[in-house]
């Protein structure tokens, strides 16, 4: 869905919206890469296969970020980042993944992200989407870093944080803000809809492309 003042538009329908190709053509690819990396999914527990060696293009790394190196997110992630500011600030994707991938954003617990979704693709080489743009895939806690497994109970937690997070990734980062996109993968794409229903126009997502079965 397209946000754009407080209505939402269909992504078929974008045909209207500024940069609406750009945002057809990054979402698509994105939902395409999803599903496809979630279907070659690394069974937990599984030591990862090593994969096609990471084919970044000149001055990009993909990187761990742990909780204790970010104090000011509610997260850790995977980060797919530049080493310099630009002078054209690229867009940004923040990919929520599925319940199996959370954990307490260590370094260890963050490999977990690398099983599937845009990190997994990173990692092999094969991420290759129509305009290159800074991608972090956050590390949810249990059910957001709640210890129950209530759903209910943990989406306003989870609401709250990524209402804290896609501000201060646009700055830690230098993307832009006017090109912030999310995707998300099971668990993670029931808490995407929460909170883009909470939030709306204020979320500052610009597009999202949420995936469940």
């Amino acid at each position: 869905e397209h946000f754009k003042g407080n209505s939402k538009v269909p992504l078929r329908k974008l045909h209207g919206v500024p940069r609406s190709r750009e945002i057809r053509r990054l979402m698509l690819a994105v939902c395409a890469a999803c599903a496809s990396a979630h279907r070659r999914v690394d069974a937990p527990g599984r030591a990862l296969t090593p994969g096609a060696p990471s084919k970044l293009p000149d001055g990009w790394v993909h990187e761990p970020v742990t909780a204790a190196m970010d104090p000011a997110s509610p997260f850790g992630y995977y980060v797919l980042r530049p080493t310099n500011a630009s002078a054209h600030p690229p867009p940004l994707l923040i990919h929520l993944s599925d319940q199996a991938q959370s954990g307490p954003g260590t370094v260890a617990s963050l490999e977990r992200l690398l099983r599937v979704g845009p990190a997994k693709l990173i990692r092999r080489g094969e991420w290759a989407p129509p305009t290159m743009m800074i991608v972090v895939t956050p590390q949810l806690g249990s059910l957001g870093g709640r210890d129950d497994d209530s759903y209910a109970s943990a989406a306003p937690d989870v609401a709250k944080n990524l209402s804290a997070l896609v501000p201060h990734l646009v700055e830690r980062f230098g993307a832009d803000n006017t090109r912030v996109y999310a995707s998300a993968v099971g668990s993670g794409a029931a808490f995407l809809g929460d909170f883009l229903a909470r939030e709306g126009a204020k979320s500052g997502i610009a597009a999202a492309v949420a995936i469940s079965g």
